[in-house]
């Protein structure tokens, strides 16, 4: 095009002092930074005299050889500015330009980025404009955060960046240096942030599109965390970070950062202000290269403050049963009269027509609503009629609900619909992420979509028709480990690594867990210890860490800040899932479900809905929290330990294992891990503790006292040796020897019940240790977590059969606990209570098998009776006079034997008033045939006789005991007795009355009280057995 000549001159006003020209061609006055006239449209290009290369108006100096530049129209030289007629021109009258041309003029200024990686493979992508002819580019820190190198293109040309030159994580802006020839250049403002009603542009780059435009308003001026922003509606799309946000003139006035996610924000985007670009320029020093400094901890707002919260007034489990029937109310008091819920219609997405009934049938499945129930199945007829929707939310929730029910009924027509959904997700999933819909072309992908895409592929795997190719777990996996940020976690949009944040990184980690198990099963069969997976690992580390900070409170990324979000259900289905698949009860020492099922049932309102957060749509919510809480209770069997030692030989052995026995049980069975750094009797969620290793775990002295302390308070302990670890055997051997030393550990007789306990299994190199009542722990030498972990479940099968029978025999299948309840009740000071004492009694037997049965009476005693009881002893019986106890304790298993001492010792206590209990624990018949005979021969003329509900201790007007529940071995044995079986010696009183000195139970009492529910005890269910020592402690107390 023709070179014109400009002449340019100074106009001097009062301060501030503005630079002016007049247009060479229609002599108009020109205002500063203009790059048209506004009269007659002429484009202005300024040129250094010395090296003749581009300057924009306004700057000292050359920033090309540095020459100091002079503004009167001519350079120091002489030589006049160089003026270029451009088209289009702006109308006439004003700076201000069409949509249209304002993109003509602007987007030959913006660059795509794209991010690489260590090898040189794109793994991000956002966008960026250039500030300077010698290639300054301003962009989003976020965008570069994770680059090992970058490239920017430019009208369709790659050029390389060659480092940054300055950052601010904080401001989430960074300023780039790009190798290319004089770029076009954008002017940023140093006025003050445009008013709010202004039209605004937005020009970026997303996934799959080059330099789009979008329009819209300044709708807010904001205050956020100490920090300007300007909130704009001009809509900015995932991979459009760090593009202009500029007036109708294609002046800068911001930074375009990731707008809030859809889901959650509706129609919230943020720029970060010009002036903060500004400063960065001011900021810029030497090229460096990459990676940029990472920030590891972004700062994160207080939580909001609330009302004081409702403490729950039931027991914790008894709160959250509640909690779930009133949530199933309120879905069912959503739905529609065809049976469907919703829509649900997210902001510049569109409607899920079917993803809110897809959703609240999944949660009220797992809530234990039958397919048979009259509303759920008219919701399933719509949802198998409705083929509308291809989100791929609404197809994975889908997938969800076709799974729980074939899980009821496996020959159910929705098999076929199952197929379908679960192959349109497969297919959609071919590179390793999802979009919004199965069908789209270009694939704007995020984590959140493909998070959800997977969960449907593999749910559907649990029906036996659905096969996934290995690739499909390959290239998934794959997509979750490159999109990780370095910090650990993940963020929103995986292509360009946004920060990270808690939901979006628990999404990565279900993610990947799911694939290691479809996967890498038979990865871990040599033990080397060596089995951590860095991105789990690190994805782990990063959670832990947000939960130190947050609890259980979720963050998004809005405006290149992270917003806290105050109870995000959609988070804590997320944290839910993780937490099933690792095992975990802690984050850190966060109890996951405790936590966040307080909180839910906290803010739970009276119709029973979950409270919204951001959703904004109470169906959504309240069906995530339904999931979280009925998934998250789902009963324990074990709880894996993590030592010292090579504990994670085979790190997914119980995941496996439990998974069978789910499906063969035909309910959920889960498994989590525990570790010392908890207090033992906080492992009680699971009865059973499960340690394995190849090497010795080195337990210290401390540790081995947890552990003896675990088993007293009602847990087993089941042991495995791998790899034929002979370490880890001997140390297993000197362990139960040191913490149980009173009960050697044996072999497994032949025809032990535990090896018929559900399943006929065949005898392997079991062991025992056993008190006489029940066993403690149970040690095998063959390596079974190895078949658990290669899944072999039809090869050797009976490797998983003998685990089911050991947590049949030590607890049974109908009397698993809930998560988050132990048995193990807090210690409660009652002030006035009632104090109470018992004095336990040794003798030259097994006096003492369960040592820590009355401390639990004595806090169940506290917290529903209101009474202090004293637990003393065993104390030697020739000194149960001095003891100044009305109520003594003869208890054991084994023969009983007394001295000639300790008969006298006994009838001068009971003949002076005091009460004596003897009783059988685990109802050991050794010890009721020998206690019978001693009672007769101590008291010879007052024989064993019934004791009557009706008279005390059984009678008692406050609390009278009229039936009992006796276990299934008991009542097989008793019949049809409802009443307690026990046993009285009547004595003559004072007052020549009668009275109750001796009460004999021939059945369990102890192993109950610590509410054991083992298949070898003989006795009183733990509720009966509490009643009935809390009669006869406070009839002999009074």
């Amino acid at each position: 095009m023709k070179r014109l000549f400009l002449t340019c001159l100074i106009i001097l006003m009062v301060a501030p002092v503005a630079l002016a020209l007049n247009c060479p061609k229609c002599k108009k006055p020109v205002p500063e930074g203009s790059k048209f006239c506004p009269e007659c449209g002429t484009k202005f290009r300024f040129g250094c005299g010395k090296c003749k290369q581009e300057v924009p108006f306004g700057s000292k100096f050359c920033p090309n050889c540095g020459t100091k530049m002079n503004w009167p129209g001519q350079d120091e030289k002489g030589e006049p500015g160089k003026v270029e007629p451009a088209a289009p021109a702006p109308p006439a009258g004003g700076g201000s330009m069409s949509a249209a041309d304002l993109f003509q003029v602007a987007s030959p200024a913006v660059a795509k980025i794209v991010v690489k990686d260590k090898n040189g493979h794109p793994c991000g992508q956002g966008s960026g404009f250039f500030v300077s002819l010698d290639g300054l580019l301003v962009t989003n820190y976020h965008v570069v955060n994770n680059a090992y190198t970058a490239a920017a293109e430019v009208e369709g040309k790659e050029c390389p960046v060659e480092g940054f030159c300055a950052f601010n994580a904080q401001q989430d802006l960074a300023l780039l240096k790009v190798k290319i020839d004089k770029p076009a250049v954008l002017r940023v403002s140093a006025s003050e942030p445009p008013k709010v009603g202004t039209k605004v542009f937005a020009i970026g780059s997303p996934v799959g599109q080059t330099n789009t435009l979008s329009e819209g308003l300044v709708s807010g001026l904001r205050k956020m965390n100490d920090r300007d922003l300007i909130q704009t509606t001009a809509p900015i799309s995932p991979g459009s970070s760090g593009g202009p946000l500029m007036t109708s003139d294609a002046v800068v006035i911001g930074v375009n950062t990731l707008g809030g996610n859809a889901a959650i924000v509706q129609n919230i985007n943020f720029a970060v202000p010009a002036s903060m670009v500004l400063k960065l320029i001011e900021s810029k020093k030497p090229v460096q290269a990459f990676p940029v400094p990472a920030v590891r901890n972004m700062p994160v707002p207080p939580r909001p403050v609330e009302p004081a919260l409702p403490k729950l007034t039931d027991a914790f489990d008894e709160a959250v049963v509640k909690g779930i029937a009133k949530a199933v109310e309120f879905l069912w008091s959503q739905q529609k009269e065809d049976g469907s819920w919703g829509p649900f219609n997210m902001p510049n997405i569109g409607q899920f027509p079917a993803g809110p009934t897809a959703l609240a049938c999944y949660a009220l499945l797992e809530s234990g609503v039958s397919i048979k129930e009259a509303r759920m199945a008219k919701a399933l007829r719509w949802l198998s009629r409705e083929d509308t929707d291809k989100r791929t939310y609404s197809l994975a929730m889908r997938c969800c609900v076709w799974a729980a029910v074939l899980h009821e009924d496996p020959d159910s027509e929705y098999g076929k619909q199952l197929e379908k959904d679960c192959e349109r997700l497969i297919r959609a999933g071919a590179e390793g992420c999802y979009t919004y819909d199965v069908d789209a072309k270009g694939r704007i992908t995020d984590n959140s979509n493909s998070q959800y895409g997977l969960l449907g592929v593999w749910t559907s795997t649990s029906a036996p028709r659905i096969e996934v190719p290995s690739k499909y777990w390959d290239v998934v996996m794959q997509h979750w480990i490159k999109s990780q940020n370095r910090d650990g976690g993940w963020g929103y949009a995986g292509f360009h690594r946004p920060a990270s944040y808690p939901s979006m990184t628990v999404a990565g980690l279900a993610s990947l867990f799911v694939c290691v198990d479809n996967l890498g099963a038979d990865r871990f069969t040599r033990c080397t210890g060596d089995t951590d997976i860095k991105a789990i690992r690190d994805g782990l580390k990063w959670l832990e860490d947000s939960m130190a900070q947050l609890g259980l409170d979720s963050t998004i990324e809005q405006g290149g800040r992270i917003m806290r979000m105050p109870l995000d259900t959609y988070y804590l289905f997320g944290v839910e899932r993780v937490a099933l698949a690792s095992g975990y009860k802690y984050f850190g020492k966060v109890d996951w479900y405790r936590v966040g099922a307080t909180a839910v049932l906290q803010r739970q309102q009276p119709n029973g809905s979950a409270w919204m957060g951001g959703w904004g749509d109470a169906t959504v919510s309240t069906a995530y929290a339904l999931l979280f809480l009925a998934r998250g209770r789902h009963p324990i069997l074990f709880n894996k330990l993590q030592h010292d030692g090579d504990w994670r030989n085979r790190p997914r052995d119980l995941a496996m294992l439990t998974r069978w026995m789910s499906k063969a049980f035909e309910k959920p069975v889960n498994w989590q891990i525990v570790h010392f750094g908890i207090s033992s009797d906080q492992w009680h969620d699971a009865p059973v503790l499960y340690i394995s290793g190849s090497k010795d775990p080195k337990f210290t002295d401390e540790q081995a006292e947890s552990l003896r302390q675990f088993v007293y308070q009602g847990g087993t302990i089941f042991s495995c040796t791998e790899c034929n670890g002979g370490a880890f055997r001997q140390a297993m051997q000197k362990l139960y020897a040191k913490i149980f030393p009173g009960s050697p550990m044996t072999p497994c007789r032949a025809d032990h019940e535990v090896f018929k306990a559900y399943y006929t299994v065949p005898r392997t190199a079991l062991q025992e240790v056993n008190n006489g009542a029940r066993p403690l722990a149970f040690h095998c030498d063959y390596d079974l977590p190895l078949c658990w972990q290669a899944r072999r479940w039809t090869a050797q099968k009976w490797t998983f059969e003998l685990a089911a029978n050991i947590g049949v025999y030590v607890n049974g299948l109908d009397m698993l606990r809930p998560r988050g309840t132990n048995h193990w009740p807090e210690k409660i000071p009652v002030p006035n209570g009632q104090d109470l004492k018992i004095v336990r009694l040794k003798h030259s037997g097994n006096c003492d098998p369960e040592p820590l049965a009355y401390e639990r009476l004595a806090r169940l005693m506290a917290a529903h009776a209101k009474a202090n009881l004293t637990v003393t002893g065993p104390v030697e019986i020739s000194s149960l006079g001095g003891q100044q106890a009305k109520l003594a304790s003869l208890v054991g298993v084994g023969k009983l034997e007394l001295g000639p001492a300790e008969q006298t010792a006994i009838r001068e206590f009971v003949n002076k008033g005091g009460t004596l209990l003897v009783e059988a624990v685990g109802g050991n018949r050794e010890f009721a045939e020998s206690a019978r005979q001693t009672l007769a021969k101590l008291f010879p003329q007052s024989p064993l006789r019934p004791i009557s509900v009706s008279a005390p201790p059984m009678g008692l007007s406050q609390c009278p005991i009229q039936r009992v529940k006796y276990r299934s071995k008991t009542t097989v044995r008793l019949g049809n007795m409802r009443t307690p079986n026990l046993q009285t010696v009547v004595l003559k009183d004072a007052s020549d009355g009668s009275r109750t000195a001796v009460i004999f139970s021939a059945e369990d009492i102890s192993c109950a009280l610590l509410a054991l529910e083992g298949a070898a005890l003989d006795g009183y269910a733990a509720d009966s057995a509490y009643a009935v020592m809390r009669n006869i402690i406070l009839w002999a107390g009074k």
